[in-house]
């Protein structure tokens, strides 16, 4: 498998219990709107009880995520979903660098602190 690109990661907190089961590792987009320290965040992960291939995409409180890292894409499925433009005509934002979604890991743990 090729990495395909870096992105922020992190885990659903124990509290939160749809549409994605506590444990589960969300890939996290870059703040879509606002000043950038969203309180909510645009995630791609797997639904609790779909099958391997069933990801979706929504708004979820940051604050119920945790352990903001950075990983690695190697799957084209969810890179077609993180990609995905969020309508038409309006693109979503993109990690720019590992750099950049590590500064924004750390941020975003710091605040959660």
């Amino acid at each position: 498998m090729d990495l395909l690109a870096w992105w922020v990661v992190a885990t659903v907190g124990d509290s939160v219990s749809r549409p994605f089961p506590a444990g589960e590792k969300l890939w996290v987009l870059p703040p879509q709107w606002g000043d950038g320290r969203s309180d909510t965040v645009l995630v791609v992960g797997r639904r609790a009880g779909a099958p391997a291939n069933g990801l979706i995409r929504t708004v979820v409180p940051r604050q119920d995520l945790a352990a903001f890292r950075v990983g690695g894409v190697y799957s084209t499925d969810v890179l077609d979903r993180l990609t995905q433009p969020i309508t038409l005509g309006w693109p979503a934002r993109m990690w720019e660098s590992r750099d950049q979604a590590a500064r924004a890991a750390a941020l975003w743990n710091s605040s959660a602190a």
